[in-house]
């Protein structure tokens, strides 16, 4: 179903095992779905939807419906640099437009060598979807943390370290501003930042850290 040539190192998602209902009986696999990307992360919450990070050019192509209302409404999710969106889930079910998927898988994509320049691309690694990927050969992260006020381990896959350092970043900052400290972590004090939380609130429940796992490629 893809027709445009995958960027080399980028995250993507793909969907297979695709049907026109949720009720519909499949007597087959069913029908593939689109490749979308790329995306600067995916991230899971519950198993009821899946979230993502896209630039707006991606968003166009893939979500112009979508990207039509935030702009005739004047979000500022829809001038970037990403839009953050996400899928919905229907009886174990990811839905995009009108299509349902029973599975979807997330990869890097890295063209054969042997491959003409309007290829497809080619899955260079699959990981589960709680891994942080970096487009680093043979290399993923995982970025993993917990609120003490806010039960689950939330974790997120990015196409870079950068973005899954960023993300930490973040997070550090959204229980700073809950436990009543100035939001001022940065890329440089986050890991101090997070040990002054953790004297305040306790390490058990109350962590971010993001660890490096080899991948065959």
């Amino acid at each position: 179903m893809q027709t445009q040539p995958l960027d080399p190192g980028k995250l993507y998602l793909r969907f297979f095992h695709g049907r026109n209902a949720v009720d519909e009986k499949l007597d087959d696999w069913g029908f593939d779905g689109p490749t979308i990307g790329p995306l600067e992360y995916v991230h899971v919450t519950y198993m009821c939807d899946v979230k993502f990070s896209a630039t707006p050019e991606v968003m166009d192509r893939f979500f112009p419906d979508i990207m039509a209302e935030w702009r005739s409404k004047g979000y500022s999710n829809a001038a970037g640099p990403l839009c953050d969106w996400q899928f919905k889930s229907a009886n174990d079910l990811i839905e995009y437009q009108g299509k349902y998927y029973g599975d979807w898988t997330v990869f890097v994509a890295d063209p054969e060598p042997d491959q003409p320049d309007d290829s497809e691309g080619t899955v260079r690694a699959i990981v589960p979807i709680v891994a942080t990927i970096e487009a680093d050969p043979g290399k993923v992260y995982l970025t993993q943390g917990e609120h003490w006020r806010v039960p689950g381990t939330p974790t997120k896959i990015y196409a870079t370290r950068a973005g899954a350092v960023a993300k930490a970043v973040e997070l550090i900052n959204t229980m700073l501003a809950d436990s009543g400290e100035p939001a001022d972590a940065n890329l440089e004090n986050w890991e101090q930042k997070l040990a002054m939380l953790q004297d305040k609130h306790g390490a058990a429940h109350c962590w971010v850290e993001i660890t490096a796992h080899d991948v065959a490629v």
